[in-house]
């Protein structure tokens, strides 16, 4: 394999070379009924209590998340976890607890009944990036392809 995609950018000078494909916030989904739905953003620290419906452990979401959460002093209170967005989203909107998608994917929510709003001082995101190992050989075709992909994420996609 020459280059591969990654959901979690490690540091750079890790014996790789990284391009940063995304870097998308994480926007907070409750019900419109919920306490802080009339709220513009919502911190962090004011999910401390919340029942949080998350991805499965095998998703990086999940391990952000957590860590978020820990960082923040709290360990969230998880009542369900699935590997399905829409099972997620229906979770909320009848009112089980709160969940966190990427902005990009919240764009796509056509429900009256949710709420998508920001997190304020929050470091998730969820992040894309393209990967190979430093000093090995690549291809021509494959230096052409992350040429490519570097002149596209420049102009702004």
């Amino acid at each position: 394999m020459d280059i591969g995609l990654i959901c979690t950018v490690p540091a750079h000078g890790s014996g790789f070379e990284i391009i940063n494909v995304l870097r998308d916030p994480l926007m907070l989904i409750i019900h419109r009924e919920h306490r802080l739905a009339s709220k513009k953003e919502v911190h962090f620290s004011e999910l401390a209590k919340e029942p949080f419906i998350l991805y499965r452990k095998d998703f990086t979401l999940y391990d952000l998340i957590i860590e978020e959460c820990l960082n923040r002093g709290f360990q969230p209170n998880i009542v369900c976890e699935s590997s399905q967005k829409d099972f997620l989203l229906g979770m909320v909107e009848g009112k089980l607890g709160i969940t966190m998608l990427p902005s990009k994917i919240c764009q796509n929510i056509n429900c009256n009944d949710l709420v998508v709003l920001p997190i304020s001082e929050s470091a998730v995101n969820l992040e894309l990036g393209m990967i190979w190992k430093k000093d090995k050989y690549l291809s021509f075709a494959v230096r052409e392809f992350i040429a490519g992909a570097e002149t596209y994420l420049e102009e702004g996609m």
